[in-house]
């Protein structure tokens, strides 16, 4: 072992870190500021993080981690079993674990600095606008700034998700975006807490709870203070559903705001394979032993959710990527059935008549259907022993194409409904 302070010097960790600020041109922050962070031995097998962690200087900077990075951002997943046993994900893993004893649970510091610190940090993070896209890469992948408008529509999407699954740049960016809504995402107050930055991401373990703590502060702000109202997106993993319904969704509801919810899926060999990437190019790191302990356990409570139905009497459910491949199919679908359509007569034609006599004509008992993954208008109409036009007219759908899992759909409802219509002679 190296009988080395944290940052690698002979003489302390104190000394060692004023080296280093006054290398980097940084003001010294109070020590009240600070963990008190343990002189902890630095193991043979790991290299502290002294250097601003890039894409062109990656936290490990070895050939070995550069070459599973360029892998990785290739597109080309390893399984869960060789990742583990990956040299360069362990000592990713050792990395966390050393930071983790160095600085300690960063939530316990007491001190009337550190308080201080916890409501800048929050005032800042408040300040923030909804996403807005500042310009494109050159694949099209739109880069954003959060200075765009909010929006007071009572309107909260819970993202859930595995880590690096993608919950900010495939759902939350572009939904607060559209509704112009503020991104509560706890890994942005991470970033302002000082052991996060003094080990360049390393410590996101020590700072995990405290940063949990202003979020909820924030939140508050949301619920019950001077930003009720205003549209939210709220990124959490979502592995527990007690939490989710206690933390989010029961004090958002209680505001009085409608709830959603969206799993961003991903299989677990992704989502880690991911977070090693991100965690070499940002320097944050999330051990694969957390990754791996997830599970699905989204996806089983994003499952129970989506059965539910919110404070507002709509379903919770919503899955992003579902959604998107059953519009798919059923745009594919529609288009056989519209040829399909230019074939038939005009006593065939839908009216509110036709829909009641085909209702009257129904042997089936009234119920509901919830739409699941890979359903289709189509499907469903064969399923409850009804036609496309009838779930389209009696469900209110403007677009047939946008079904999503969870969405609960009428399949036969009494005559009485229709009546009016044909009385009407329409």
């Amino acid at each position: 072992m190296k009988q080395t302070g944290a940052f690698g010097k002979q003489t302390g960790w104190k000394a060692g870190l004023t080296a280093l600020v006054l290398a980097l041109g940084v003001v010294i922050m109070p020590e009240s500021i600070f963990a008190e962070k343990k002189d902890v031995p630095v193991p043979d097998d790991i290299t502290p993080v002294t250097w601003e962690v890039s894409e062109d200087h990656l936290m490990i900077d070895t050939d070995e981690a550069r070459e599973l990075y360029e892998r990785i951002k290739a597109g080309d997943y390893p399984t869960v079993e060789e990742l583990q046993d990956d040299p360069v994900v362990q000592e990713l893993d050792r990395l966390s674990a050393y930071y983790s004893e160095v600085y300690g649970d960063t939530s316990g510091i007491q001190t009337e600095e550190r308080e201080k610190l916890r409501g800048e940090i929050l005032e800042k993070f408040l300040a923030r606008g909804s996403a807005r896209t500042d310009h494109k890469k050159d694949d099209g992948t739109p880069v954003y700034v959060y200075d765009g408008p909010l929006d007071y529509d009572y309107q909260a999407v819970l993202v859930m998700g595995l880590p690096a699954s993608g919950k900010s740049t495939r759902v939350a960016d572009p939904t607060s975006e559209e509704l112009k809504a503020f991104n509560l995402d706890s890994d942005v107050i991470k970033e302002e807490l000082p052991e996060y930055k003094e080990s360049h991401g390393a410590a996101a373990q020590s700072v995990h709870q405290e940063s949990r703590e202003i979020l909820n502060k924030a939140v508050r702000s949301f619920t019950e203070g001077d930003m009720k109202g205003c549209n939210v997106i709220i990124q959490t993993i979502g592995n527990d559903y007690d939490s989710v319904m206690s933390r989010y969704i029961e004090p958002f509801e209680k505001a009085g705001y409608n709830v959603k919810v969206k799993l961003v899926d991903a299989k677990l060999n992704e989502s880690l394979a991911r977070a090693v990437m991100r965690g070499l190019k940002t320097g944050r790191i999330i051990t694969s032993s957390a990754i791996i302990g997830y599970g699905d356990d989204p996806d089983q409570v994003y499952k129970k959710l989506s059965v539910m139905t919110n404070a507002k009497g709509e379903p919770y459910g919503y899955d992003v990527e579902a959604a998107a491949d059953t519009k798919e199919t059923s745009k594919e679908e529609r288009t056989k059935e519209e040829s399909a359509k230019k074939t038939t007569t005009t006593k065939n034609a839908l009216t509110p008549q036709t829909i009641a006599k085909a209702m009257a004509e129904s042997s089936r008992i009234p119920g509901a259907y919830a739409v699941q993954s890979g359903d289709n208008l189509t499907k469903i109409a064969q399923l409850c022993n009804t036609t496309v036009d009838i779930l389209t007219v009696v469900n209110g759908l403007t677009d047939p194409d946008l079904i999503y899992p969870g969405q609960v759909l009428c399949y036969f409802v009494s005559n009485q409904a229709l009546l009016p219509y044909a009385a009407a002679g329409m």
